[in-house]
């Protein structure tokens, strides 16, 4: 199957992986204007106040509504394009004051989804009780305060049953962890860190399929992921392959 066949699918899932987030805290909301998606989750990290566009018909004035209304929330937020297909609203992000803080983020997909030999040596948990955990190593491995994950990465969240959290373990500690969600059949990961001195010991790989073949198992038929530039060789390793690639805008730098 051609890679561009699973692109809408991707970005519909990717819209609802943060729209769950949104969903899961208390006062977070989605709201729609024609055909962009605003969701906010109050969180102080901009990725998690999004702007998506949702409808392939949606505007510049669409756009041009949902940056002031989110502008005027006071949050620090971001604006998701796919590179291509939505570049027609840059110059309303550039006129808006927005900056390009990130460029050609690939979105990939898995298909089929093989097994994966995991690590001896690590157990990985999953479920409501590994939350604490799970934010303790992204916050290590992302290098973000965990007050900052745990104003998003809430227990109401974790008790989806659409959404999974895992917690990777060595010598009963955790050391990696990943979260997996399931949207009308296909598995998309996030959140995929280990902290740094047990890197390169195929654990985020494990963490990764982990998620992908509990949902496989599930019935999903493909996986979804976005890589950092870091990632990126990993993940093709994997057997992940880049579909289209995301822009990321957002405020400059507060001085």
């Amino acid at each position: 199957m051609a890679l561009e066949s699973f692109a809408d699918a991707h970005h519909q899932a990717y819209l609802t992986g943060f729209g769950m987030v949104a969903g899961s805290v208390t006062a977070g909301y989605v709201h729609r204007t024609g055909g962009v998606t605003s969701i906010v989750s109050h969180s102080p990290v901009a990725l998690f106040n999004q702007i998506i566009i949702h409808d392939d018909a949606a505007t510049e004035r669409d756009m041009e509504t949902a940056v002031a209304a989110m502008g005027g929330t006071g949050l620090r937020f971001a604006v998701s394009l796919r590179s291509e297909a939505d570049s027609r609203f840059v110059p309303i992000l550039e006129e808006s004051g927005l900056i390009l803080a990130d460029s050609a983020i690939p979105a990939m997909v898995l298909q089929p989804i093989p097994d994966h030999q995991m690590p001896a040596e690590l157990e990985i948990l999953s479920g409501p009780s590994t939350l604490p955990d799970h934010i303790y190593v992204a916050s290590k491995g992302f290098g973000i305060p965990e007050e900052m994950f745990e104003t998003v990465l809430v227990p109401a969240m974790a008790r989806r049953t659409d959404a999974t959290f895992y917690a990777g373990y060595v010598d009963s500690r955790p050391v990696s962890a990943s979260i997996g969600f399931i949207n009308e059949g296909s598995l998309s990961v996030f959140n995929v860190t280990t902290i740094e001195d047990h890197r390169d010991k195929g654990y985020g790989a494990a963490m990764t399929m982990k998620a992908v073949i509990d949902g496989r198992d599930q019935g999903c038929e493909v996986a979804f992921l976005q890589s950092s530039e870091m990632g990126y060789t990993f993940y093709g390793r994997l057997g992940f392959e880049t579909i289209f690639t995301y822009d990321l805008w957002g405020l400059p730098p507060v001085r």
